[in-house]
């Protein structure tokens, strides 16, 4: 068995490949996309090399790309946000 892993600037798993032995079955080499807040989007399965990758095999989209996309306008910098829209209402 040989399992190697690579990263990309901001330490993500951008590709791994696992060879679990000659005609094993489950070897393979995957490669990972993720959006600008870091969230996986999908990765896609190609046969095991640890060289240029070949034709994609299978697309595996994430589970978590609808809702990244949803909740990431909720997650904005706070100092997005106008000065006076943060100023409390007076009381009366």
């Amino acid at each position: 068995m040989s399992f190697t892993y690579e990263y990309d600037e901001a330490n993500q798993l951008i590709r791994e490949n696992l060879y679990y032995g000659s005609g094993n079955t489950n070897n393979a080499t995957y490669t990972y996309e993720y959006d600008d807040w870091g969230g996986i989007l999908g990765k896609k399965k190609y046969a095991y090399t640890t060289d240029t990758l070949g034709v994609v095999i299978e697309t595996i989209a994430s589970e978590l790309t609808s809702r990244s996309r949803i909740f990431a306008p909720l997650i904005a910098p706070i100092t997005t946000a106008p000065k006076d829209s943060l100023k409390c209402p007076a009381s009366h």
